[in-house]
């Protein structure tokens, strides 16, 4: 029964937005309103919301409540380019800001593994946190250890900038990179610096080498704003199969 219940809110708020009823960024009745014209439970109302939130209906917001998803494009990044930040998103039609939230310089051998092994080779790292935005709106936290043997000294003024054009204007280039990608829950504090509710975020670990591993990012995007893309070109010759990535 408590199936039935949470598709017949799911399907109820869906028709609204799909029939135009609901506009974008119109905020829906609160919890009690479902709760007493559905006659469920809040477990009930919540699975539904968060079912419309995963599918991109709807959009949560701790203390304010739920609204109709804006009609904004998806980013997109590919795998093939390695780009800052600022650059996907103005790639992508929007106007990115940079909020630097925490940063700290660390004693190396005073983190845990695995960060004492990776970055044996220097003494300090600058920590830093960041909240990343997309016209006006966090879409991404970011989390980055840096070798302070590479660079010794930070304004943390200037990590509220692209991170990248300060290594550039210090004539510091990364050289080869590795990445990898998950989804994972956000965290009760990701929740509420990306004003987002209990989704699945997508999680871009990215290490950065020059002779040396000089850098770990950890991005965390909203995932239902973020996607990553891979194109490629398959030729065949007789049996053997030739891969380009684009």
């Amino acid at each position: 029964m408590a199936e039935i219940k949470y598709k017949k809110i799911y399907d109820y708020i869906k028709e609204e937005i799909l029939n135009g009823h609901l506009l974008p960024n119109q905020r829906l009745p609160k919890e009690e309103w479902f709760e007493e014209q559905f006659n469920v439970s809040y477990l009930t109302y919540n699975k539904a919301m968060n079912q419309l939130m995963i599918d991109g209906y709807i959009v949560r917001y701790p203390k304010r409540g739920s609204f109709v998803a804006s009609e904004k494009p998806t980013i997109k990044k590919s795998l093939a380019i390695h780009e800052s930040f600022t650059k996907l998103m103005k790639r992508a039609g929007f106007v990115s800001k940079t909020e630097l939230l925490k940063y700290s310089l660390i004693k190396t051998s005073n983190l845990d593994h695995p960060y004492r092994s990776l970055f044996k080779h220097a003494d300090y790292l600058h920590y830093f946190e960041r909240l990343r935005y997309a016209d006006g709106r966090p879409i991404c936290i970011s989390y980055t250890y840096f070798s302070a043997d590479v660079l010794p000294e930070i304004n943390p003024l200037d990590l509220n900038g692209s991170f990248s054009e300060l290594l550039k204007s210090k004539q510091i280039f990364r050289e080869k990179s590795h990445i990898e990608i998950c989804a994972t829950a956000a965290t009760s504090d990701q929740q509420e610096k990306l004003q987002t509710d209990a989704i699945p975020l997508l999680k871009q670990t990215v290490y950065w080498y020059r002779e040396e591993l000089v850098e770990i990012t950890y991005h965390y995007f909203i995932c239902d704003d973020f996607s990553i893309t891979q194109d490629m070109t398959l030729t065949y010759k007789g049996d053997t199969i030739e891969k380009t990535l684009e």
